[in-house]
């Protein structure tokens, strides 16, 4: 028998706003946006973290800003346009909101309220208060303070975070399971979706498959499908610590998820 697990309607809802953000006229995939200076000021729809009416209206207000014509151009020019103008979101950015959404339909409090953070000074408390999705981040979400790993793959379920690590130093990586595919109980792929700086002119919100080919196997040793010209930056950023990485799902929150067959 063929199952499917899913997330909710909410999140899938947030999903496809992100990949289909309206801009003259088309459906523009949003772009992968981080905040390389680290700043703490400003609209946070400048530094990665916005939500997707915020991006739709803040490159509406640059196109006319700069005689942009966005009807005339291209998907990718589009994307190439908000680039320019620091637009987009980064890997964290977009599964808070994705959670925020599925918390708030839920009526349960505030993510960061489920999490335990590093800095527990009060300046870092009143910023997290103040600006919650501009102060978590991919290692905040995905840690073992406020995850636990899951190490047997057919114990996956959509809400898991796959943690990886980015292409510096100390930086990681988080994408979210969004489906879940078995096969009379058993787990064949699983579906995940992330804002990827990688993937050439793909990079920004995406999805992704990882077929199960030997349930006893790690998660490295299965089929991963997301290939853009020949590289697979997802594998590769899994693999750059396999120890410090895999499967992981939060401690105090249940993510819900539907299933069908």
């Amino acid at each position: 028998m063929r199952q499917i697990l899913t997330l909710p309607q909410s999140a899938q809802k947030v999903i496809e706003e992100y990949l289909h953000l309206p801009l003259g006229g088309k459906d523009v995939p949003c772009p992968y946006l981080i905040n390389i200076r680290k700043e703490r000021v400003g609209l946070r729809v400048l530094v990665g973290k916005g939500n997707p009416g915020e991006i739709v209206k803040e490159v509406k207000i640059w196109a006319k800003l700069k005689d942009f014509d966005l009807d005339k151009a291209t998907i990718n020019q589009i994307k190439e346009f908000m680039i320019a103008r620091s637009i987009g979101v980064d890997c964290s950015g977009f599964i808070v909101h994705i959670l925020g959404y599925i918390l708030k339909l839920s009526n349960k409090k505030k993510l960061f309220s489920y999490l335990v953070f590093p800095e527990k000074n009060l300046l870092a408390i009143l910023r997290r208060t103040l600006r919650p999705v501009e102060n978590i981040n991919a290692n905040t979400l995905t840690t073992l303070e406020n995850c636990e790993p899951i190490t047997d793959l057919n114990k996956i379920q959509p809400g898991d975070f796959i943690r990886s690590k980015g292409r510096t130093k100390n930086s990681h990586h988080i994408q979210i399971i969004t489906r879940v595919f078995k096969e009379d109980g058993f787990v064949t792929e699983i579906e995940y979706v992330h804002s990827s700086r990688h993937y050439e002119e793909d990079n920004g919100v995406k999805y992704g498959r990882i077929q199960i080919i030997d349930l006893n196997a790690p998660l490295e040793k299965q089929n991963w499908l997301e290939v853009k010209s020949g590289r697979n930056y997802s594998f590769d950023g899994y693999l750059q610590d396999v120890a410090d990485n895999g499967i992981r799902r939060l401690k105090r929150v249940n993510i819900p998820f539907e299933e069908t067959q």
